[in-house]
């Protein structure tokens, strides 16, 4: 269970920058 968290926070910060540079995109159209 321990690795199952970590592994989420690693992939936190991925899906946060993905997700400002999509709103990023939105604002650019």
């Amino acid at each position: 269970m321990e690795i199952v968290r970590h592994e989420f926070e690693c992939e936190k910060p991925k899906l946060l920058r993905d997700i400002s540079s999509l709103q990023e995109e939105n604002y650019q159209l």
